[in-house]
């Protein structure tokens, strides 16, 4: 009995190839199931199918990535050295010491990240408390508008960011990707809700009327109003 497609014979020789890297004997491993086990073409079938299905994760591994990081890095604003940034209150800067961040599929290094102090993150408190009137002032609608634009650039960077996720907790490119979805839906929520904000309708104990409540700086207000 023989294989007559030349692809999953191909696809046999392959995932024992990938498993063992020895082609001569992965002939051998072949030529045992076909003829001295007699295996029948039904489980010839089922059994390339689970192959098919464990070569499509392997490509996905973040061990079958390119050892080379630079070009992913420097799409998504990074560097492999440690260049990178850590801390933003306006804009980039970090006194802080270096961190590492290492693949766990191969323990070889990603990039390295300088972190901030204790000092930098005060200034980052002080950045926040000067804009923080501002942006409580800021229509909620305006302020879902930049939700939504952080949102489409999550969006336009998805597959970088979802492969630099991959690299660094060593999971597949699928949940890499997945992780960054799940930010942008995050943000999409977001938006929605700027345009949901409402007040509340209280029935009152007067026949033919209601109160209106609208929320505002921590503070209800009510409104007497006839029907």
């Amino acid at each position: 009995m023989q294989i007559t497609f030349k692809k999953e014979k191909s696809l046999f020789l392959r995932y024992v190839k990938f498993l063992n890297g020895d082609k001569k004997k992965s002939l051998i491993v072949l030529k045992k199931e076909l003829f001295y086990k007699k295996t029948t073409p039904k489980k010839i079938l089922e059994m390339l199918a689970k192959i098919s299905k464990i070569l499509r994760i392997a490509r996905r591994s973040p061990r079958n990535f390119s050892t080379s990081n630079s070009a992913l890095l420097s799409e998504l604003g990074l560097s492999d050295s440690s260049d990178n940034v850590g801390v933003f209150n306006g804009k980039w800067n970090a006194n802080g010491p270096v961190i590492e961040s290492v693949n766990p599929a191969n323990n070889k290094l990603i990039a390295k990240v300088k972190t901030g102090n204790a000092n930098d993150y005060e200034k980052c408190i002080e950045a926040m408390t000067r804009v923080k009137r501002q942006w409580a002032l800021t229509p909620a609608p305006k302020r879902g508008e930049v939700v939504r634009r952080m949102g489409e650039i999550l969006r336009q960077k998805k597959k970088a960011l979802g492969r630099l996720v991959s690299l660094e907790n060593g999971k597949i490119l699928t949940e890499g990707e997945g992780e960054v979805q799940e930010a942008i839906d995050i943000c999409d929520f977001a938006v929605g809700l700027s345009r949901t904000i409402n007040g509340q309708v209280i029935p009152s104990e007067r026949p033919g009327h209601a109160m209106l409540g609208n929320l505002k700086k921590k503070k209800k207000f009510f409104f007497l109003v006839k029907l």
